[in-house]
């Protein structure tokens, strides 16, 4: 059998001898991992239990983590799917504690969980047994749980648990939308958390650094507060406005070039409801401001005096890094489990608010890396912030998952034209009182 499988089959290879006798060894990695996982399997229903498997996960999460997650292809490929609900079960046996050490190896459990949720397709079926939609509420506790504790797993695996809790509906507030009466009429509106950003003390602040060309190191006056937006607009935030059945009503569209009245959406790149709004361009990230103001002032939520838009260049930076000219918003040094850049290795957008540590000095997340943001000024001449039809190119900000370090910086300022709707572009909001009677002091600057 053995010279089989290895002469005909190609299953087994023989890299040398040991002792005068041939070793073997499997050619593919993962067919060796499927037998293990299948032989799990086989202990598994002989104890009438799957603690075996939250056993290796916990003790031996890289050893055991493809094994593991192949179990479920075992249970599929054996007439046994049914059973994969109980697998899930087992491995969430415990109730969610009030606060987890991040480098608890429970965390395994919820991102094996996770993966047999996403590989075996669970919730694509909308008519799920009572025990099933119980043990998927259970594993969308121990995800918010998992999402709110910082560095509980590395980036990638933290990202993939993101993506299944939106599967689950993520119920953080600031992520999806709320229920509100507009003139007798029920409404969905993006439900935002805001957060303060106060003035600063002597109501200036630095802006830019030495090292970034588009953004020289200044003193830039901003002697107003505001409120920000804990996280970008997400795609479920965004899609309120597409589906309100008002997206082309001109009143948001007006005085962009024709071309862009209104602007149709391209289809989200990573749809995920709790992932940032992608794809868009700067006049539909203006035209979702403009809209929101209005739902907002219609519901009562804020009055005529206060507006709802993209920030500045400056309160963009200035919520970023505060007054000590920090590098990230987390922190003087680069640290890729802090933010969704290329470094991080996510390769994708990821969750809004998925690194609790890479906050900036006033509670806002996702301002280093995950998806670039808008600004409303223009790029060569940022005291101009009304909107036009010359098409200059507008500022972004906060880099992305497909950029370097060096973009995800506070002080990194590049541009493009505000028609590019990029797969890294998203948006982020600010409230305040109307920018026009914010602008004479908001810009002036006095380079050093």
């Amino acid at each position: 059998l053995i010279p089989y499988l290895s002469e005909n089959a190609g299953v087994l290879v023989c890299p040398g001898q040991d002792n005068e006798k041939d070793v073997f060894h499997f050619a593919h990695r993962t067919f060796q991992e499927y037998l293990a996982a299948a032989h799990l399997m086989t202990r598994c229903a002989e104890a009438d239990s799957f603690g075996l498997v939250r056993d290796l996960i916990m003790s031996k999460p890289q050893v055991w983590r493809v094994p593991c997650v192949l179990a479920g292809d075992v249970l599929a490929d054996t007439d046994r799917r049914g059973e994969l609900w109980d697998l899930l079960d087992d491995l969430l046996d415990d109730d969610v504690p009030e606060a987890l050490p991040a480098d608890d190896s429970s965390w395994w459990t919820v991102w094996l969980a996770s993966m047999i949720v996403q590989e075996q397709k669970l919730l694509e079926n909308d008519k799920l047994r009572r025990s099933e939609k119980a043990v998927g509420n259970q594993l969308r506790e121990w995800l918010l749980a998992l999402i709110t504790t910082a560095q509980a797993l590395p980036p990638a695996e933290r990202a993939l648990c993101g993506r299944v809790l939106s599967l689950l509906d993520d119920t953080r507030p600031g992520i999806g939308t709320m229920t509100v009466q507009i003139e007798g009429k029920t409404a969905a509106l993006p439900q935002i958390e805001w957060c303060d950003i106060p003035t600063p003390s002597n109501g200036v602040f630095i802006m830019g650094a030495d090292d970034h060309g588009g953004n020289p190191r200044c003193e830039v006056k901003m002697p107003y507060s505001f409120k920000m937006a804990k996280y970008p607009v997400t795609y479920q935030q965004f899609q309120a406005f597409v589906d309100s059945g008002e997206f082309n009503d001109p009143q948001w569209w007006c005085d962009f070039p024709e071309a862009y009245q209104p602007q149709q959406m391209d289809e989200q790149y990573n749809p995920y409801a709790n992932h940032p709004r992608d794809r868009l361009n700067w006049y539909q990230a203006v035209a979702f401001s403009r809209w929101a103001t209005a739902k907002y002032r219609d519901a009562r939520l804020i009055d005529r005096t206060i507006e709802i838009r993209l920030p500045t260049d400056a309160e963009w930076e200035y919520a970023a890094r505060g007054t000590d000219e920090r590098s990230y918003p987390y922190g003087p040094d680069f640290n890729p489990t802090k933010g969704n850049v290329h470094d991080t290795g996510i390769r994708q957008t990821s969750a809004v608010g998925l690194f609790p540590d890479g906050a900036s000095p006033y509670g806002v997340l996702d301002m280093s890396g995950n998806v670039w943001e808008w600004c409303l000024n223009k790029y060569q001449k940022p005291e101009h912030l009304t909107v036009d039809d010359s098409e200059d190119m507008r500022s972004l900000r906060g880099g992305s998952f497909y950029h370097h370090q060096t973009f995800a910086a506070a002080s990194s300022r590049p541009a493009h034209d505000p028609m590019n709707d990029n797969f890294s572009y998203g948006m982020r909001l600010v409230c305040s009182p109307p920018i026009a009677s914010l602008s004479s002091g908001t810009l002036d600057s006095d380079s050093e």
